[in-house]
């Protein structure tokens, strides 16, 4: 009997120390809206929302949304996916929001954690937003569409939350084995956004850990992500889109790179790739053929980052890299690839305004560090790449400043 009572005790105390909890959180999301500390309100908002993944393990979204009109859910029809979202105004014209995905599809029943900044000067409150899951069943793709009530900004679309969330399960890994097993899923979704025609200038933003860029022309799109594996080793992973005529050709790209002996001085393609991940693309046009200038990042190891410039040609649905263009000392190399120190950064950028390709001279701490690249960084000068007569032609000690004397 003194058992039966002391257990009863317990789960009385227990539930009670839950309502409380559950209690704090709602009251802390009804009154979100009315804390004026920035700092305050940002980390009320985290820890409402670590206290809403918890729920999560127990609790349905639907449920939970159904306790206050702050929380917004959203549904998939065949109930696979489901959303929550809550936010707050913290900087004026700035939005806040933090949404909940509760998935079975990466790994039978996972949840993930994610927030956007939005810029608006007349979004006020979370009721301003509504949300849209949809599903598109041909394809297996779950769109998620956050809107604004009153057009107060443009509507932001994630394609495919699955996609997204198949990122963060990519991340999560740690043995290399998964990490593959994972990418091969997750690079046959992504074909499928690459290959849409319809959502074409779709930038993918929400893809955090891939990036996109677009030439100029808009007619090619190219898409790059790194995963990390064991001892600092990268294996580089995307594709090339172009749209012509309105049809979109996919180019997936295969790293290759420890199978490229000389990389300056290689011709290579899609299926035998110098990996990295592009951060700029330069249009350039020589003759008849327009050449895409790449500016890229190639990671890092316990000692030394690399970054690269290469350039991409697209010609009878066939793709080139490393044109031979760069052109410093009389030498013409197919790409240029430049290493230092892990502890450094390095500026390599195209400056619209002088029409060149910027970047810092790279020299060694010591000189007798000279050719071991680990020990180099920036010596606070500038160099650069000037396009003229189909050449990227290489300029030493160019002079970066400005009127006001600004670093660009």
């Amino acid at each position: 009997m003194y058992k039966f009572l002391v257990l009863v005790i317990a789960i009385f105390i227990t539930s009670q120390l839950c309502s409380q909890e559950i209690l704090q959180w709602l009251t802390d999301l009804n009154g979100i809206d009315s804390i004026s500390d920035v700092n305050k309100k940002r980390h009320k908002l985290k820890e409402i929302s670590e206290v809403l993944l918890e729920e999560l393990g127990t609790t349905e979204m639907s449920d939970l949304s159904s306790k206050t009109k702050n929380l917004l859910y959203a549904s998939s029809k065949n109930g696979e996916v489901s959303c929550i979202a809550f936010g707050a105004l913290t900087y004026t014209g700035l939005f806040e929001l933090k949404w909940i995905v509760k998935e079975k599809e990466t790994s039978g029943q996972s949840v993930w954690q994610f927030h956007e900044e939005i810029t608006s000067k007349n979004l006020k409150s979370i009721s301003d937003l509504s949300l849209d899951l949809l599903y598109n069943e041909s394809k297996h793709l779950y769109q998620l569409r956050i809107k604004s009530s009153n057009g107060q900004f443009e509507d932001i679309v994630i394609n495919d939350l699955i996609t997204k969330c198949y990122f963060e399960t990519l991340h999560k890994q740690e043995r290399d084995a998964d990490k593959d097993s994972i990418n091969t899923i997750l690079s046959k979704r992504l074909n499928l956004l690459w290959s849409d025609a319809v959502n074409y200038e779709n930038d993918l933003a929400y893809l955090k850990r891939m990036k996109t860029i677009f030439s100029k022309n808009n007619k090619v799109k190219i898409c790059t992500y790194n995963v990390e594996k064991n001892d600092f080793k990268h294996d580089f992973y995307g594709a090339v889109i172009s749209k012509m005529d309105g049809q979109v050709f996919v180019y997936p790209l295969k790293d290759q790179t420890e199978k490229i002996k000389s990389p300056e001085r290689a011709s290579l393609s899609d299926k035998k790739w110098f990996g990295a991940i592009y951060l700029d693309v330069v249009e350039v046009k020589d003759k008849n053929k327009t050449i895409y200038t790449l500016l890229g990042y190639k990671g890092h190891d316990e000692f030394i980052k690399t970054r690269v410039l290469d350039a991409l040609v697209i010609q009878n649905n066939r793709l080139r890299f490393g044109v031979p263009i760069f052109k410093v000392d009389r030498l013409t190399r197919h790409r240029m690839i430049y290493k230092y120190s892990a502890g450094a950064n390095m500026m390599l950028k195209y400056d619209s305004k002088m029409k060149m390709i910027v970047l810092d001279n790279l020299e060694p701490a010591e000189s007798f560090y000279r050719g071991v690249h680990r020990f180099y960084g920036p010596d606070f000068s500038y160099n650069g790449f000037k396009f003229q007569g189909g050449y990227w032609e290489f300029e030493k000690d160019i002079d970066l400043r400005n009127p006001k004397g600004a670093r660009p």
